[in-house]
């Protein structure tokens, strides 16, 4: 199930040294981009997906709510990174589209509005007649076109830009998500072969909203 990972704890932050020597690729994530650590079934970082990351705002320990914008430029991992994969099995995503590739934007590393920014993009890209037959193929699902115009409609709504402009823009990735489009969080796998990956895990966003 999308952003269901039974496997999934939290480590330290910053990593200790008994953490680091327990994995053969250790590496650490921000806490912004982590799942809740204190209740994975309930995101502590709000963002819908289909909307700007600079709309991404975050639940406090005293139930704040407070906008992430300040916390983007810090890096996203421990130790810091050029690039990073982050990989999302959430429908057709990983097959029709693969990874998505994040690069650091300055000298220091990859930072959290990398990673949100990357994440943006990818889902963003406009679906095109013959790419949206391959995606029924895939699925098996002759609605599909239908469930999507529904998404999309649903996103024009909630954006803000202007209606019109998003209504030209026409179908996009992200509407192939329904309504499982809000930010659960981003964890750690590790490979066979010493590599490792970050994967994207999503919920269903009328549950938060």
């Amino acid at each position: 199930m999308p952003g269901a990972c039974p496997t999934w704890t939290p480590g330290p932050w910053p990593p200790t040294s008994a953490f680091a020597t327990s994995r053969r690729a250790p590496i650490q994530l921000a806490p912004w981009v982590i799942p809740n650590p204190c209740n994975t079934a309930l995101p502590h970082v709000m963002w819908d997906i289909s909307q700007l990351p600079t709309t991404a705002k975050r639940i406090t320990g005293n139930h704040v709510i407070m906008s992430l914008a300040e916390k983007l430029d810090d890096l996203a991992t421990s130790p810091p990174v050029d690039r990073l994969v982050v990989v999302c099995q959430v429908g057709v995503a990983q097959t029709l589209w693969g990874h998505i590739d994040v690069k650091a934007s300055g000298p220091n590393g990859v930072t959290v509005w990398d990673v949100f920014n990357g994440i943006s993009k990818y889902f963003q890209k406009r679906v095109g007649r013959r790419e949206l037959d391959r995606m029924k193929e895939m699925v098996g699902d002759e609605q599909l076109e239908q469930k999507m115009a529904g998404a999309f409609y649903q996103r024009v709504l909630v954006t803000p830009a202007l209606p019109g402009y998003e209504l030209k823009e026409g179908l996009k990735r992200v509407d192939c998500l329904g309504d499982s489009c809000f930010f659960w969080g981003l964890y750690v796998s590790y490979n066979d072969d010493g590599t490792w990956q970050l994967n994207l895990g999503l919920v269903n966003r009328t549950r938060y909203a």
